[in-house]
């Protein structure tokens, strides 16, 4: 056989294949393209078997979320190691986020004074940020401070320091910088130093800080028990909560309303008009004694742990509150009777002095 015989016997074969597959392929189009009943598509989904997503092992889990992919540090750091246990952890199951209780008071949003007009032009600080601390720490039953504490005995007796905006920082420093004052290095107390005196330590009032304590409207009886330490410290709570945020509501006068709403189970809400700007403070308040509060979440989680709460109300069925207080107008105004009748309860050694008996207080406001 010839190489042409060969090539001609094997293009022969070839085009009796080509032309087989196109016959094959026109069958193959038509039966593709006969019309299909819905018997004919059932019948075809019962032969594949049950469906993956009807079977119980490839169904979703409920509440399942997948973990974002976050950049790990190197294998050998704390970090690192300790973001591994907690994405074994997380990875076992959903996150459970529990729901804590919030605080039964909350504090007050912070008010910026520093654009507040002051009401006296020329105005100029009665005393000096160490002489504040001397002050602070004379009349603290504790014999120790910090610095939250001078600047709430700041405001509290002198107007002048509610239009400043911040000056705790000073504090600070004139605390640090002094040899006068020891600080103690446990920051146990909501991170604050301590601050004690140191033993011996005398301080001297300047000439114009003595002027300014003579020419005061509350006179040198005042400033004598000032500087005897016979005043002593804010009550805590109520700066914690306003006076600290608010300043311009710092004071006697605010504070003595505060823990009388309180006493008759009434909780100050947020940005409420009862409380009023006070640039004259009297000086009659009485002597406060607390031990030092660390206003955790548990504490204020539950009204019954607040200082004097329902203290005003009684313990029997009669003595309940007549109304509550929707106008503090007639408080303010006989606010020198206040103080006079809790000075008066105070001698005569009763428990509630700190926050007198409602009714005694409805009859001294209306009478």
């Amino acid at each position: 056989m010839s190489f042409n015989t060969i090539d001609y016997y094997y293009s022969e074969e070839i085009e009796a294949e080509v032309a087989g597959n196109q016959e094959t392929e026109s069958n193959w189009l038509d039966t593709f393209a006969a019309p299909c009943t819905v018997e004919d598509i059932q019948e075809a989904a019962n032969r594949q078997g049950p469906r993956v997503y009807n079977q119980k092992r490839f169904a979703p889990i409920s509440g399942f979320r997948y973990l974002r992919n976050k950049p790990q540090k190197k294998a050998g750091s704390r970090r690192s190691q300790k973001k591994k246990v907690l994405a074994k952890k997380s990875s076992r199951g959903p996150k459970k986020f529990i729901e804590r209780p919030g605080p039964c008071i909350e504090k007050w949003d912070t008010v910026d004074v520093r654009g507040v007009e002051r009401p006296i032009a020329n105005w100029h600080g009665p005393f000096n940020f160490l002489t504040l601390c001397f002050l602070t720490i004379i009349n603290s039953p504790r014999e120790w401070i910090t610095s939250m504490e001078v600047v709430a005995f700041a405001r509290h007796h002198f107007p002048f320091f509610r239009y400043m905006q911040c000056f705790r920082g000073r504090i600070c420093e004139a605390l640090r910088m002094s040899n006068d004052f020891v600080a103690d290095d446990r920051r146990e107390y909501q991170c604050q130093l301590r601050y004690s005196l140191r033993p011996g330590v005398k301080h001297t009032l300047s000439d114009s800080e003595t002027l300014f304590a003579k020419n005061d409207p509350r006179g040198e009886e005042y400033f004598s028990r000032l500087i005897f330490g016979s005043v002593g410290l804010p009550r805590q709570l109520f700066y914690h909560l306003i006076a600290h945020q608010n300043p311009l509501l710092a004071g006697p006068e605010n504070s003595a309303l505060f823990y009388h709403l309180l006493a008759i189970k009434q909780l100050p809400e947020k940005r409420s008009r009862l409380f009023k700007e006070h640039l004259n403070p009297s000086g009659a308040e009485p002597q406060f004694v607390e031990e030092y509060l660390v206003f955790s979440v548990n504490l204020l989680k539950d009204p019954q742990n607040l200082t004097s709460y329902g203290n005003a109300v009684g313990h029997t069925v009669r003595d309940t509150v007549a109304q509550r207080m929707v106008d503090s107008g007639p408080f303010f105004e006989k606010i020198l009777d206040y103080f006079k009748l809790q000075n008066e309860m105070k001698e005569a050694g009763s428990a509630t002095w700190q926050t007198p008996m409602a009714e005694d207080v409805e009859n001294l406001i209306f009478s």
